[in-house]
């Protein structure tokens, strides 16, 4: 089969480096997915591993659709029977951009007509119940190439379970996994200092990471009830995750925010996700932080003036975060993901590298400063 991890743009890159880890030499990357082939436990293994990848989907199929009867042959040739029980329940969602097909309500509804076609041909009924497991079909239109796949995760792999408080303009969890990929942490060597920590979420990220602790274990997914992937296979899986864990990992890792709300809140969300021994919290003025290791990475999500505070707040904080950068000195690496456009004119530094990353839909920078 033909697997889709999705993922938010600026990400794709991260996602791939993810999968050649897990084993998937051949991934092929594309905008916003890449791309894998593999079988059911495949499909079991990448949502439950997968830190930065929005959905895991199944490519069912695609082909040229410039007219709805040629959208609607294209979806009823494609093997449905094969994939859908006959109680399934299977909506169909749409999306069209470039496309002569731009009416997504009626591409959804001849899709939904051309899947229940296929399906009569294998089950010899002219109704089906739709109360067993659940299917969320997607019909993609691009530049009058149509893509249906169907979505195993159900919620968003970021949906990962131990977030159940959040402060102010929260990361999202796929998001920080991935800021702390790119970072590539050295654990072994380094202190990673969050000074914006909030609810927690980069610091957590990180804490499941080097542990190693898949992401996935403590939620469920929508191809937990398809019969192609059976209970049993999922313990399975879940038996080796847990089998991996590093049992008394070493790290350094510290959590700071000048709200002792937040802090309370982070602590709560660490408890849930089962790392709160691994993260030392305290309550700290990110401005007036100083370095009490020898090597390092400050990471963080500061305000920059949309969500949160004002511009010139935004601007003084990136002045500020440049200070406290020097004074740790060449030892220590920084990345801050920042909205502020004048960023690196504050900061006092142009970036070694720059990222450009979407968090919560408002476009930001990755600022990578790599140490000596």
């Amino acid at each position: 089969m033909k697997l889709l991890a999705t993922a938010a743009a600026g990400l794709e890159g991260v996602v791939a480096l993810e999968l050649r880890r897990l084993g998937y030499s051949e991934a092929q990357t594309r905008p916003g997915r890449v791309l894998v082939e593999g079988d059911w436990r495949d499909l079991a293994r990448l949502n439950l591993h997968l830190r930065s990848a929005d959905r895991v989907k199944l490519l069912v199929g695609s082909f040229e659709a410039r007219s709805f009867d040629a959208l609607f042959e294209g979806s009823r040739a494609l093997p449905w029977e094969n994939l859908l029980p006959a109680d399934a329940s299977f909506p169909v969602l749409g999306r069209s951009a470039r496309s002569v097909l731009h009416s997504v309500p009626d591409c959804q509804a001849i899709v939904k007509r051309a899947v229940v076609e296929a399906l009569r041909r294998r089950f010899r009924s002219h109704w089906f119940p739709e109360d067993g497991p659940l299917y969320r079909i997607e019909v993609a239109l691009h530049d009058d190439q149509a893509e249906l796949t169907i979505d195993s995760s159900g919620e968003g792999l970021h949906r990962r379970g131990y977030r159940r408080l959040t402060g102010g303009a929260p990361l999202r969890e796929t998001l920080a996994a991935g800021i702390v990929l790119l970072a590539h942490w050295r654990s072994h060597e380094e202190t990673l200092v969050d000074l914006f920590t909030g609810s927690g979420t980069l610091a957590i990220e990180a804490a499941l990471l080097a542990s190693r602790q898949a992401p996935g274990l403590r939620r469920r997914f929508a191809a937990m009830q398809w019969p192609q992937a059976p209970a049993a296979l999922w313990r399975e899986l879940q038996r080796e995750a847990e089998a991996a864990i590093d049992p008394r990992p070493r790290f350094d890792l510290r959590a700071c925010d000048l709200d002792p709300g937040a802090l309370k809140i982070a602590q709560a969300n660490a408890a849930a996700a089962g790392v709160a021994e691994l993260i030392r919290f305290s309550r700290a003025d990110a401005r007036l932080w100083q370095a009490e290791t020898p090597r390092g990475l400050l990471i963080g999500n500061p305000p920059y003036g949309q969500r949160l505070g004002s511009p010139d707040d935004a601007r003084d904080m990136a002045i500020a975060l440049g200070a406290v950068h020097r004074r740790a000195g060449p030892t220590w690496r920084a990345f801050w993901l920042s909205g502020l456009p004048d960023w690196e004119a504050a900061y006092g530094r142009v970036a070694d590298r720059r990222r450009k990353l979407y968090n919560a839909g408002i476009a930001a920078q990755l600022y990578q400063y790599q140490g000596s």
